[in-house]
């Protein structure tokens, strides 16, 4: 069944027929104005939009998704020297957020360009392997997370 479109255009009356089926409705609406069903299609079109971008973003490699944001926070705390304003930066936050899948990425990035990731591997791993004689020494401290990586199979 066609739906019929009656717009009106001063004495005249125009009919455009669409080609879907809005439950038997008939759409009427004034030159420029939208008729309720339409203004429903378009919100439906926007729900869409959100609901795809969602997919979109869930389907995202998650090594990208780390890249982009550990560029991030690099660019935006490579000034900052205190630790906790390192550690709760959206982009080291949402790092976080991404769980276990994430551990080999930091481990990489810690053994390409050492930085203050300590924390995120932590609380991801709910682990610390830097015994309390190392802890304050930056590259004890890498070196203490890199041999737990190799040791637990996050890298090689």
């Amino acid at each position: 069944m066609n739906i019929t479109t009656q717009k009106f255009h001063g004495d005249s009356l125009a009919k455009t027929y669409l080609p879907w089926n809005l439950l038997g409705t008939v759409v009427f609406s004034r030159i420029g104005e939208l008729s309720p069903v339409e203004i429903e299609m378009q919100k439906l079109d926007e729900t869409r939009k959100v609901y795809f971008q969602s997919v979109v973003r869930r389907l995202e490699d998650p090594c990208v998704t780390f890249d982009n944001l550990a560029d991030k926070w690099e660019r935006e705390t490579k000034f900052s020297s205190s630790t906790i304003e390192m550690v709760l930066n959206p982009s080291y936050q949402k790092i976080i957020a991404m769980g276990k899948q994430v551990i080999p990425f930091i481990l990489n990035r810690l053994k390409s360009k050492p930085d203050h990731w300590f924390w995120a591997l932590e609380i991801i791993s709910d682990q610390n392997p830097v015994p309390e004689s190392k802890n304050g020494n930056f590259n004890e401290m890498v070196e203490a997370w890199l041999d737990w990586g190799k040791v637990n199979g996050f890298i090689e």
